[in-house]
């Protein structure tokens, strides 16, 4: 996550999910939210795509989160206002949601120091979580990839198995945003199946929703406690149903 990402077309996706796991599941839910925030300029387009804020057609999906959205974009003077205080400020998310906002170390040092801030960083996070039973983790990437090691610069774009593992084996259920790659949409999905399968030993229940407008992003619901489960299916159908007439339902795809 970067702060010039605050209000795009990936954040209405993530909220409407988000807001829909917490109030459409028929079980209480606080949600923990880690952002992976990395603080290092980029200049490609990410975070630009924003149509959904000056175009007519987009309110299905949920429109009072856009109108929020909306209220947001009106307030700023200019890109460089936009910061996640934004939406911590807001009442996009839940009253009672938590938040990690600290930045991931940045790549400096040795590899064993990039590890040890990396590890100490991602302690203070889970313990900012341990009241939450559902936490949001929004790295740049996604999951991590066998290309980029631990120890790499590039490891703040991804959040690793044994992170996704620890907030699990805390009580938690886990939603994790991943960028869409140029593989196949089947092939990514059963590639991250196997991955967070093969990683964590507990049995785990994961579902999707993939949204494909301006670029595919999706978001990969893992949890083992079995009502927690439940409300997650009760919710995604809840979504589903919601959008099912809407003439862009086809960018959404929930399984």
């Amino acid at each position: 996550m970067r702060h010039n990402f605050v209000n795009d077309i990936g954040d209405y996706a993530k909220y409407a999910v988000l807001r829909t796991l917490c109030t459409a599941g028929g079980m209480p839910i606080r949600l923990g939210v880690i952002w992976y925030l990395t603080e290092h300029a980029e200049d490609n387009g990410d975070g630009r795509r924003r149509p959904h804020l000056s175009q007519e057609g987009w309110d299905a999906l949920d429109p009072e989160l856009l109108a929020k959205m909306r209220d947001i974009e009106n307030g700023l003077r200019g890109p460089d206002d936009l910061h996640l205080r934004l939406i911590e400020r807001s009442t996009i998310l839940p009253s009672t949601t938590v938040y990690f906002s600290e930045a991931i170390p940045r790549a400096a040092g040795t590899a064993r120091q990039r590890l040890d801030a990396r590890a100490a960083w991602f302690a203070r996070a889970k313990e900012s979580m341990a009241d939450c039973n559902l936490v949001f983790v929004d790295p740049d990437n996604g999951l991590e990839v066998r290309s980029v090691s631990a120890s790499s610069p590039l490891a703040s774009k991804y959040v690793t198995v044994a992170e996704i593992a620890a907030l699990i084996s805390g009580g938690a259920g886990v939603v994790l945003y991943q960028h869409g790659s140029r593989l196949a949409w089947e092939t990514q999905r059963e590639r991250i199946y196997s991955t967070l399968s093969t990683g964590i030993s507990s049995s785990l229940r994961i579902r999707t929703v993939r949204f494909g407008a301006f670029g595919v992003r999706s978001f990969f619901c893992i949890s083992v406690d079995s009502e927690l489960t439940d409300g997650i299916q009760a919710a995604l159908d809840t979504l589903r149903e919601r959008v099912a007439s809407w003439d862009r339902s086809h960018y959404l795809m929930v399984e």
